[in-house]
């Protein structure tokens, strides 16, 4: 079950799972990818605001044409950077833990 709610404070729209282990795997398999590259975070929030800005962050179709979620273009960016950018000690960590 996902409960979906926007903060009053901030205005970011947030997304959480209840029961899912799934959604728990993924936010785990994330944060060790922020562990690894720390400009990751502020890479996601930036793309994150452009994708609103250009109506490319709505699943839902809710504001306009359906569009990606979140978490997909978290894994286009980790993808993009895996193949493009990232030292290849960087990758062969990652194969640590078993992703």
């Amino acid at each position: 079950k996902t409960v979906k709610f926007k903060d009053g404070n901030t205005g970011i729209h947030c997304d959480v799972n209840v029961n899912d282990r799934l959604g728990v795997k993924n936010t785990e398999l994330v944060k060790r990818y922020i562990d690894l590259l720390p400009i990751l975070k502020p890479l996601l929030i930036a793309i994150k605001k452009w994708a609103n800005l250009h109506n490319f962050n709505d699943p839902s179709g809710r504001s306009g044409p359906v569009s990606f979620s979140s978490y997909a273009l978290v894994m286009m960016t980790i993808a993009f950077l895996q193949v493009s950018l990232l030292p290849h000690d960087v990758r062969l960590s990652t194969a640590r833990y078993g992703f």
